[in-house]
Order: structure tokens, then C-alpha cells, then sequence
């Protein structure tokens, strides 16, 4: 935990295989709780099923039959609650005030004991996924992320459309009560205890806050059984990376992102150095701003208003990861010289000594250390959903698992190998683009784009760039600032004011 931080902590494991963190402050005024379940959109039978169920586990259990009750007893206690869909898993979270969390927690375990997924609310909640997936037709977040699905393997659940309308729902099952009979057999395969993980923030001690969590009729009586655990292939190999994607957008968007096809997290780590995190050292040494860095030289030239590095896409077949421009209309302009620079930048990072990287790595480390002993207390809600969702990956120590560890060579070499034009998928985004009848409309939200094979004069110079560097650039010198203790030292008097 944060060096100074007065929450306690202790992680227990019921019966039934549900694990849970509680987090005891004596000083909240409110608290919270987050129950991550490892089902989502990858585990639809039809499509949008999973984000369709999150939406009836709302509406009712045997113990609150109230469609709204949930919702009314944490309004009443100045709270609220909210879940969501993503690939490999689906969260539910409340907040609430700190005296109302023995109800609130009652409430939220009969969601995965007995919901009611009552027939009368099929047909309108079907109408509110579908609604909500109308209302993002122009939305470019949602446009740019189908066109990406549309680039994957077909065979990969990533591919798919994961929002949900009435026709994969409602239509593709053959009706209401064929889609509640789906919708019930999906609930009763995918919601087993093995699959959840729970973060409850209480002020409460730590022995009353699991009394709470493990009384009769709750997380203790959610249905055991086997988690199904499925084995995915990358999403992206050879033959979806060497393209280049271009799109129009609705707005006045200029962005060129270059995303590389990486294994995944699980994957990289392996090698057992413990707390090795390779991809985000290479997207902390990429996404660089200092002196000689390609940020620098890009906002020197005028090129570009941001420049962002990380994953892209991470799931547990493998991940997507991107170096990623925002381009001013100068940088538009010169959108290849922009891309070639960028070569030369990771070609840099490439050649880079392992003496480099190591140090590099221990900077990172000390940075996170330190962000993290003189981190700021998060709201309840969001420090439960962060506790549970990290369970998953960081089984014993989810706060300060994510932070960066040892280094370790094999898995930073296996990323910055990744970085090759063979291996590249170009995601060129410019409402300077103009379609032709050469360029088609993705299926789901209508998105102009073309995807075309890297030309071979492109893939031999960018090639060529990654050999040879022509811009000064050069990775981070030595960060001589950098904290190694974080001791507070007594105040002897002589501190001036």
C-alpha cells in the first residue's frame, strides 16, 4: 500500500472461490464496492449479449424484486451505481454514504445470487442497447474502433460487433422468450464465483467489513462452479499488420496511429522478473517529451499537438500496441515525413544498449514507487473498481502490482523486435482524406475507410529509417532528480517558511 496510508487491507477467499479485497477506512465518509466478473463481449453467443445482460442484472432479484429499488436506496443514501462491458470482463460498482453500505452491499450480491432477467423487461431493454448504439453512429470513438475491429482476424472474437441491437438480439435469437432462454443459460454458464472478484471500502474494521461480505444470502451463496477458461490467438499477426487504414471521419480529426501486434501481457511476463512491465517501459521511453526526444522535435516543427504511447488493445490473446500522433494541418501536410520520423525514433530505441534500457527501467521503477507512496486517496467507487479489476492480473498484491519492476531483457527486446513495417498496421485517421469508390463503409457504425497492403517503397524506407537515424534524437539522458527514499525527515527547526 501508499507509504502513509491509513486504509487497511486484507483479501479473503469464500468458499464458493469468489475472492475479495476489503479496504477498511476508519475516516471515509462514504463507501463503495466493485464486483468484476471475467465475462464479457468475447464470450457472446449472440452479438451484444453480455452488454444486454449487464443491463438486466439491474432490474430486479428474488430478495428486491423493484425493478429501480437498487437504484433508489443508493439515491436515498447519496450514492449511485453504474457497470461495464469490455472484451474479457464486465464490472458492477456503487458508491454510497458510509452508514448505508450494509445495505447497499445486500443489494448488490443478489445481482449474482438470484437476478430476476424478468421476460416483461426484455423487450425494453433491448430497445436501450439498441438506442444506445444509435446514438453513437456519429460518434468518431465508436466509428474508429469498429473500423479496428474490422482489421482483425475474423475468427477472433475482437473482430466482432460487441454493442448490441435488436436484430443480434432480439431478431437473431427468434424472440423474447428465445432470447431470455439465451439469456438465462449465458448467466447461469458465465456468472460462477470462481469467475468474480470483489473490492469492498468501508469504514468498518476489517473483521466487520468480512462479516459483511461473507453473512448468510450473500457473496458466500453466489453459485459456484467451473470458470470457463478460454485460450485466444492474437487478433493481429502477419496477416492483418503491414496495412495501411485510412479513415474519414466525421470531424476535423488529424491522427496517424502505428500499432504494432505484441503477445500478450501474459506472455511478455513469462520470464518470471518479478514486476517486469517491458511495454510500458518502451511507451514510457517512446512517449518521452524531454530534450531529443520525438515529441520535441515534432512540436519544434510545428507537426503535431500531442503524441500518446502505450497499448492500444490488450486482451488475453495478445495486444496492439501504438505510437500514436495528433497532427497539426502543418503536420498534415507532412504526414509521411511525420510517419518516417517516427521510424527513426523507435529505430533509436531499438539500437539502445541493454546498460540503456536496465537504467531506464530502474528510473521508471523509482518514479512509480514514488507516485505511488504520495498517491492522493481515490473516491470509494473507483478505488474498489481499480482493487477488482487488478485481481485479476496481480492475485496478491492488486495496488502495487501494476507498478513497474525488475527489468528484464528478454521481454523489452521481444517489444522493441515487434517494431518492424511487416508488423505495423497504419491507422491514418485525416478529414483530409477524400473517399473514392476504391473505399468502403464499415458495417455497424458507417465509418469510410480502405485498407491496403504498406506499398513496398513505403516498408523498404521505413525499413532504411529504422537502420539509420538522420534527426537528432537520442533516448532520455540520466534523470539525476529522481527520489530513492521517501522518508520524511523531522522537523528540526531551522526549515524555513
Amino acid at each position: 500500500r501508499p507509504g502513509g496510508e491509513a486504509r487497511r487491507y486484507r483479501l479473503v477467499r469464500l468458499r464458493n472461490g469468489l475472492e475479495a479485497v476489503l479496504v477498511s477506512d476508519a475516516d471515509a465518509d462514504e463507501a463503495g464496492a466493485a464486483l468484476s466478473v471475467r465475462a464479457g463481449s468475447f464470450d457472446d453467443t449472440l452479438m451484444g449479449l453480455a452488454h444486454f445482460h449487464e443491463h438486466m442484472l439491474f432490474l430486479g432479484t428474488e430478495k428486491y424484486p423493484g425493478e429501480d429499488e437498487y437504484e433508489k436506496y443508493l439515491s436515498a443514501n447519496g450514492g449511485m451505481a453504474n457497470a461495464w462491458t469490455a472484451d474479457e470482463e464486465t464490472c458492477y460498482y456503487f458508491n454510497v454514504n458510509a452508514d448505508a453500505l450494509d445495505g447497499a452491499v445486500d443489494r448488490l450480491a443478489q445481482f449474482f445470487i438470484a437476478p430476476t432477467l424478468d421476460r416483461d423487461a426484455v423487450e425494453r431493454e433491448v430497445r436501450a442497447v439498441d438506442s444506445e448504439y444509435r446514438m453513437a453512429l456519429q460518434d468518431d470513438a465508436w466509428r474508429l474502433h469498429s473500423v479496428l475491429k474490422a482489421t482483425a482476424d475474423r475468427a477472433h472474437p475482437f473482430s466482432r460487433f460487441s454493442t448490441g441491437t435488436r436484430d443480434t438480439l432480439l431478431t437473431e435469437a427468434g424472440g423474447v422468450d428465445a432470447l431470455l432462454g439465451e439469456l438465462r443459460g449465458w448467466n447461469r454458464r458465465r456468472y460462477v464465483a470462481p469467475a468474480m472478484r470483489l473490492a469492498v471500502v468501508g469504514r468498518e474494521s476489517l473483521d466487520a467489513l468480512e462479516k459483511l461480505v461473507t453473512a448468510p444470502g450473500r457473496f458466500g451463496d453466489v453459485p459456484a462452479g467451473d470458470r470457463d477458461v478460454t485460450t485466444l490467438a492474437p487478433a493481429w499477426s502477419t496477416g492483418e499488420t503491414s496495412a495501411r487504414v485510412k479513415v474519414a471521419p466525421v470531424r476535423e480529426l488529424r491522427s496517424v496511429q502505428l500499432m504494432f501486434a505484441l503477445p500478450s501481457k501474459e506472455t511478455l511476463r513469462a520470464h518470471g522478473v518479478d514486476g517486469a512491465n517491458p511495454e510500458v517501459l518502451v511507451s514510457h521511453v517512446l512517449g518521452h517529451e524531454g530534450e531529443a526526444s520525438l515529441h520535441s522535435l515534432l512540436r519544434e516543427r510545428g507537426w503535431i499537438d500531442a503524441l500518446q504511447c502505450g497499448s492500444a488493445v490488450s486482451n488475453s490473446g495478445g495486444q496492439l500496441f501504438e505510437l500514436a500522433v495528433d497532427l497539426t494541418e502543418a503536420g498534415d501536410e507532412r504526414c509521411e515525413d511525420v510517419i518516417d520520423l517516427c521510424f527513426e525514433w523507435m529505430g533509436v530505441a531499438k539500437r539502445g544498449a541493454e546498460a540503456q534500457w536496465a537504467r531506464l527501467n530502474e528510473e521508471l521503477r523509482l518514479l512509480g514507487e514514488t507516485r505511488f507512496d504520495f498517491s492522493e486517496k481515490r473516491g470509494a467507487a473507483d478505488t474498489a473498481a481499480d482493487v477488482a479489476d487488478a485481481l485479476w492480473d496481480h492475485p496478491i498484491s492488486p495496488l502495487a502490482g501494476p507498478l513497474v519492476g525488475g527489468y528484464d531483457p528478454k521481454a523489452t527486446r521481444a517489444v522493441l523486435d515487434a517494431l518492424t513495417p511487416e508488423n505495423c498496421l497504419v491507422f491514418d485517421v485525416r478529414a483530409s482524406h477524400r473517399p473514392d469508390e476504391s473505399w468502403v463503409k464499415e458495417t455497424w457504425h458507417g465509418a469510410s475507410y480502405t485498407n491496403e497492403p504498406l506499398s513496398d517503397v513505403d516498408a523498404a524506407r521505413w525499413r532504411g529509417r529504422l537502420k539509420e537515424t538522420a534527426a537528432d534524437l537520442a533516448l532520455p539522458a540520466k534523470n539525476a532528480f529522481i527520489a530513492d527514499a521517501h522518508a520524511v525527515r523531522p522537523d528540526d527547526g531551522r526549515a524555513g517558511v
